[in-house]
């Protein structure tokens, strides 16, 4: 079995995911080799699941208002104008697409699921990747120094051992 594409064979290859390659005259029944890096979904349903993966978020927190509060969240005391609130749903969702988009186009992302869940958590990815631009060279999710980590802890400074848990050499 060769892949017209390329011309690999997918019996050299058997670690790839086989599925069948999409013709201008509709499917063809035979199986071809997914390269890594590719998408199995094209750039706009990547796009789609990622703003419905968003909307799903800005559901659960309308929601949640809704329940704690009584009230639609914009007619809450101190809550935002409607506009407003529907304004930032819409730039959430305009999140999760792009996002969405960009990683599935790229291979990073190769299903539905994946890139819905890419759409939740948009906000998030794109915070922590700002935090990092601004401190090249560090792994993600490291604080700079000496400033305090979880619990308030300083999480540069060498662990202090335990009393009765050092092991003698003897």
């Amino acid at each position: 079995m060769t892949n017209i594409a390329d011309g690999q064979s997918t019996a050299r290859r058997p670690d790839l995911p086989v599925s069948h390659r999409r013709t201008r005259r509709g499917w063809d029944d035979a199986p071809y080799v997914q390269a890594r890096g590719e998408s199995s979904m094209e750039w706009w349903q990547a796009g789609l699941w990622g703003a419905l993966g968003a909307l799903l978020v800005e559901v659960a927190d309308f929601v949640q208002v809704l329940q704690v509060k009584k009230k639609l969240p914009w007619k809450t005391r101190g809550g935002p104008p409607r506009h407003v609130y529907l304004w930032a749903a819409g730039l959430r969702t305009g999140m999760g697409f792009g996002l969405a988009v960009l990683l599935g186009t790229f291979g990073q992302v190769s299903g539905g699921f994946g890139a819905a869940l890419v759409g939740m958590a948009a906000p998030k990815i794109i915070e922590t990747l700002r935090s990092q631009a601004s401190h090249p060279g560090r792994p993600l999710g490291e604080q700079p120094d000496g400033l305090p980590g979880p619990q308030g802890r300083d999480i540069t400074a060498a662990p202090k051992p335990v009393e009765g848990t050092a092991r003698d050499a003897s």
